[in-house]
C-alpha cells in the first residue's frame, strides 16, 4: 500500500485474503481488516486474525453483510492477483467501485501482459498460468475497463521478481526437453537468480514493463 495514507480505523477489504497475513499487517497498522476467501482452510486461518472474514466468492458478497461494517463501504480495497481469475473483469470492477467510499482507493495487482517477460517467453511466460488465468491485462486494456466503470487509474507501480523469470525458464525447459522439472531445479535456479536478476527486475520496473502491474484506482472525478 505504498503511497496510501495510513489512517487509524480505516476499513480495508482484502479480496482473496488467503491465510490472513496481510490482514494481520492491516491490524498492526491500527486499521480495521476485512477479508474474502474461497478456500475453506485459508478462511479458517484468516478467522484467527479477525472475525471479519467472508467465505465465498467476491461476486456473491452482496448476499452477506459484515456485522462490523453494515454499510459495506471500504476506504481501501486490495485485490492481489485475483482479477485475472474472474469471468467478467468489468463486473468485478463495478462491484469494487460500489464498495469504495467516496475518497477510497482500490489497489489491484495483476500480471502485466505487456511485460518484457511476456514478450520474451511468449507461451512459456509464467504469468499465463493457463487455464487458471481467464484474462490477461495490461495498462491499456485496464484503462478501458476503468473508463467503462467511471474509475480513474491514479498511478501504476510495476513489480518484478526472480520467480517470474525462473518460472518462465522452467516452463521452457519442460517443453523443450519433455522432462518435468523437479524441486532440485527450482532450488538450483531460484537462489542464485535472486542476485543475478535483481538488477534486471529493477530496470524493467523503471521502464514500466515489469511482470506485475499494481493499479491504484479511485472514483472518477
Amino acid at each position: 500500500m505504498r503511497g496510501i495514507e495510513i489512517k487509524p480505523q480505516a476499513k480495508v477489504l482484502d479480496i482473496g485474503c488467503g491465510s490472513g497475513r496481510f490482514l494481520a499487517i492491516i491490524k498492526a497498522l491500527k486499521m480495521i481488516p476485512f477479508g474474502i476467501e474461497i478456500g475453506e482452510e485459508a478462511y479458517e486461518s484468516s478467522k484467527k486474525v479477525t472475525e471479519n472474514v467472508y467465505l465465498g466468492q467476491f461476486e456473491t458478497l452482496d448476499t452477506y453483510q459484515f456485522p462490523n461494517n453494515p454499510t459495506m463501504k471500504f476506504d481501501i480495497i486490495v485485490s492481489n492477483h485475483v482479477i485475472e481469475h474472474v469471468t467478467d473483469p468489468n463486473q468485478f470492477l463495478k462491484k469494487v467501485k460500489s464498495m469504495l467510499t467516496d475518497n477510497g482507493t482500490a489497489i489491484i495487482a495483476t500480471p502485466n501482459y505487456r511485460s518484457i517477460c511476456a514478450k520474451l517467453f511468449r507461451k512459456y511466460w509464467v504469468g499465463l498460468e493457463t487455464p487458471r488465468h481467464l484474462f490477461l491485462l495490461a495498462p491499456q486494456n485496464m484503462q478501458i475497463y476503468c473508463d467503462k466503470c467511471q474509475l480513474k487509474i491514479k498511478k501504476v507501480r510495476y513489480l518484478s521478481n526472480a520467480f517470474g523469470i525462473v518460472g518462465s525458464i522452467i516452463y521452457l525447459y519442460e517443453d523443450k526437453w519433455q522432462r518435468r522439472a523437479g524441486p532440485w531445479l527450482w532450488k538450483l535456479l531460484v537462489i542464485p537468480s535472486i542476485f543475478v536478476f535483481w538488477p534486471v527486475c529493477i530496470l524493467v520496473d523503471l521502464l514500466r514493463m515489469g511482470n506485475t502491474a499494481e493499479y491504484y484506482i479511485i472514483h472518477h472525478k
